[in-house]
């Protein structure tokens, strides 16, 4: 079983526990703790642990022991696959793949044989089998075979692209850039929505649409981001608008190669709120901005999503404690402080607005308002509306909304665009 906190964010690290049905005595497995597994692979003696995110445990997920259990979760910028003992609690990384690269799940387990899944943002996906070997009773998880169930699979001139993870922030693995070798083409500053997600090496058919076409991509899992720590996802509450958006821009500023590139943001929900932030607070940076369903103001969020204790959650305060907003001046003030709306009459960057008229998470209102807000302060933005919901993930509107964010991008690129590819 698993279980997380009954308040706080909406993803967080989660605890692994055991019930004995015979006594009905329920412990802890592993707990929300970071550590250091001391397993011995080709890869790494010692390996941090972040703890568990996002898990979906497969339905057959025991080896023959009935005692080991396999599962995947988050950890940095990857998806890590681990063998965890129910009976002594360790907890054995899966040398499946080099640490922190790749993103590795489990689908199914028999007869200590995985099926396993794996894919990179350079490579599609590949489906795999692992034979477990176990001596005098215990498992060897540094010997492991692997054999292609599904053959691998390339992207078009993928020799010519590189994935590099990066400990940018907070001697972590924070950042993924992704895009061209030996290129200074335009880079898409590409913040995750959230806040308590992850981005993550794994194949993405939309970021592969915009590298193929001549851009980079740079990833940022900033304060708040899952994976890292029960401490780093919590870190950001009460302070949304401002730790995470100093994390995006210090990891960018760290890097010359990145910073001194043409530059323009990319991102949906609560990447959105991070991209339209971006614009305002440095907004000489950026030379196009591309938001989908963005959060631009807190105060109407909190009256019309289907998450309200969300936004109360973030901002800092107890949802169970707040009866109205009518009599919580501080609480508004707060809100409207940790929005972009607060920094509008400073955007310069052309906007785009990509909005699902069926969203109940963040209703399109606040999109549109936003976008009047730019209107009126001289800003060039436009608004592209979809018959969608929160995601925009059909197929009509994923796709439509790719080729109008890139060549929104490419139009205000223009010259730019063209020399970098050229």
């Amino acid at each position: 079983m698993v279980r997380t906190l009954s308040r706080g964010p909406h993803s967080s690290c989660f605890k692994l526990i055991s019930c004995n049905w015979s006594t009905k005595e329920i412990s802890t497995v592993v707990d929300f703790d970071n550590q250091i597994l001391h397993n011995t692979s080709d890869y790494n003696e010692e390996l941090p642990f972040y703890g568990l995110y996002d898990l979906a445990i497969p339905r057959n997920c025991w080896l023959n022991d009935d005692k080991t259990l396999v599962l995947s979760t988050p950890q940095g910028g990857s998806i890590h696959t681990f063998a965890i003992d129910t009976e002594s609690k360790d907890i054995h990384y899966l040398p499946i793949t080099k640490p922190f690269h790749e993103c590795v799940s489990v689908l199914d387990v028999c007869n200590d044989v995985l099926v396993c899944y794996k894919s990179s943002l350079n490579k599609p996906g590949q489906l795999f089998a692992i034979k477990m070997y176990s001596a005098f009773e215990a498992y060897d998880f540094t010997n492991i075979s692997i054999n292609e169930i599904s053959p691998s699979h390339c992207l078009p001139n993928s020799d010519n692209f590189v994935v590099e993870h990066g400990y940018t922030l907070y001697n972590k693995p924070t950042t993924i850039f992704y895009g061209p070798k030996n290129s200074n083409c335009p880079l898409i500053i590409w913040p995750h929505g959230g806040p308590h997600l992850s981005s993550l090496d794994f194949f993405r058919a939309d970021i592969a649409f915009f590298v193929q076409i001549g851009f980079a991509v740079l990833f940022i899992n900033y304060r708040g981001s899952t994976g890292l720590g029960k401490d780093y996802v919590e870190s950001l509450i009460g302070k949304i608008g401002d730790f995470d958006v100093k994390d995006v821009y210090n990891a960018l500023q760290s890097n010359s190669l990145w910073s001194n590139r043409k530059l323009v943001l990319f991102g949906g929900s609560h990447g959105g709120f991070l991209v339209t932030h971006l614009s305002g607070q440095y907004p000489e940076m950026f030379k196009a901005v591309c938001a989908l369903n963005p959060v631009t103001d807190l105060i109407t969020m909190f009256g019309s999503t289907d998450i309200p204790d969300w936004t109360i959650t973030e901002a800092g305060y107890n949802f169970s404690e707040v009866d109205s907003l009518a009599n919580s001046k501080d609480i508004l003030i707060k809100l409207a402080d940790c929005s972009p709306c607060k920094n509008v009459h400073k955007v310069q960057a052309p906007t785009l607005l990509l909005l699902g008229e069926k969203d109940l998470r963040v209703l399109p209102c606040l999109g549109l308002a936003y976008y009047h807000l730019l209107k009126k302060h001289g800003v060039t933005a436009r608004v592209l509306m979809y018959n969608d919901c929160h995601p925009l993930s059909t197929v009509a509107a994923d796709m439509d909304s790719l080729i109008n964010a890139a060549l929104w991008f490419i139009k205000y690129l223009n010259s730019d665009f063209e020399k970098s590819i050229n």
